[in-house]
């Protein structure tokens, strides 16, 4: 009796220590499961916080370009109307080119915004570019009220680069062309100009003598006769 006593108090002290040892496991597992979801609600609080701070930054950063795009814009706009103050290129009729400035300045389209570039162009004094886009509106669009200027300007352009039988062609074609045209006595008159530098002294003035012909009230005629030393009371 006292052996078998013995065997059953053995079972139980063991069902009682592993009953002991399971509880606490299980209270260390549901300590450890605790401590995670604490661990899990902090960073879920921190990625949180983190999501704000970066919404904020980002706002940050877009009120940032957005005035930095318009203090940009703000500053082409400055330097365009500084660059609109700046005169021409020496050798370029300044009242001339203002009085197209403010003409082609009224009116909208691919075509006018052509020769508003081609005019901006040749006040940088790029001659080459400005060339270039006046006989690309003169080529695109003959017969307007601005085809003759942009021949005109084209050859004032080749002047410039030295091209001066080419400048000879443009400003022919202006006289040609385009006889009831305002810039004809100014194509006449640096048309002469440019046969005197080609060398043909009677061909510019010969060019000279149709300018004050046809053009008498002209200033430029009033030019050409002090080049080819004609008194400015006579009309020859």
């Amino acid at each position: 009796m006292k052996f078998g006593n013995s065997k059953s108090y053995l079972a139980l002290a063991s069902f009682l220590m592993i009953n002991s040892c399971t509880t606490a496991i299980e209270r260390r597992m549901d300590k450890e499961l605790g401590d995670l979801r604490g661990l899990q609600a902090d960073q879920t609080i921190r990625i949180s916080e983190m999501d704000q701070q970066i919404r904020q930054l980002t706002g940050r950063l877009d009120e940032v370009q957005h005035l930095s795009q318009g203090k940009t814009q703000a500053i082409e706009k400055s330097l365009e109307q500084l660059g609109n103050r700046l005169p021409p290129p020496s050798g370029v009729p300044e009242d001339l080119f203002s009085n197209d400035e403010q003409k082609i300045s009224k009116i909208e389209g691919p075509a006018a915004d052509l020769f508003r570039r081609a005019l901006q162009t040749l006040r940088s004094g790029d001659f080459k570019g400005a060339q270039s886009n006046f006989n690309a509106f003169a080529s695109q669009n003959p017969g307007t009220a601005f085809t003759d200027n942009a021949l005109f300007w084209s050859g004032l352009s080749s002047m410039k680069l030295g091209e001066y039988d080419q400048a000879v062609v443009s400003f022919s074609e202006v006289y040609q062309k385009y006889p009831a045209e305002d810039m004809v006595a100014p194509a006449l008159y640096f048309m002469g100009e440019s046969l005197f530098a080609l060398g043909s002294g009677s061909d510019g003035v010969l060019t000279f003598q149709k300018l004050i012909d046809e053009h008498p009230d002209s200033e430029y005629a009033n030019k050409a006769k002090s080049r080819i030393k004609i008194p400015s009371g006579n009309k020859k």
